[in-house]
């Protein structure tokens, strides 16, 4: 049997919140004692948060700060591998940009082409098509151009 999944939405309730927040840090706390026992490496969890004043630190502070301690002396195999988390966000907003401008274009492609075929059967463009909108057109028919007489090369 799975469970439904639950969508994430902040809990206005105080109370609901607290108890959702006591039962998801205890399932990460016996995630981790999973973890460590299955597998045999270290692991910590500092958790703070309004409903504890002192944060709460698995399995305790010594071991804790230990695991911290031997996380920054130990070296970078890869510069990627040590990435502030700003510059991990940074780098993941650039790459989702570069994927949005991709589609965009891409969007901006397929109404122009349908401008193009409209045009070839009524013979009249839209009034607000811009100079950059026709160059793009342009570039369109010279591509389809280019497809035809590969097509008509392979046939014959």
């Amino acid at each position: 049997m799975t469970r439904a999944k639950v969508e994430l939405a902040y809990i206005a309730d105080h109370s609901l919140r607290k108890a959702t927040f006591n039962k998801r840090k205890n399932d990460i706390i016996k995630k981790l004692k999973e973890l460590t026992f299955l597998t045999g490496l270290r692991a910590c969890a500092i958790i703070s948060s309004v409903f504890n004043a002192p944060p709460e630190v698995w399995p305790n502070t010594e071991e804790a700060m230990d695991v911290v301690e031997k996380y920054h002396d130990a070296p970078a195999l890869n510069e990627s591998d040590n990435l502030h988390p700003l510059s991990f966000m940074m780098q993941t907003i650039s790459k989702l940009q570069d994927v949005l401008e991709k589609k965009l274009r891409r969007i901006r492609e397929d109404e122009l082409t349908m401008v193009m075929f409209n045009y070839m059967e009524d013979k009249t463009l839209p009034e607000d098509l811009s100079f950059e909108d026709c160059n793009i057109i342009n570039e369109l028919v010279q591509k389809k151009i280019e497809e035809i007489d590969l097509k008509i090369a392979m046939l014959s």
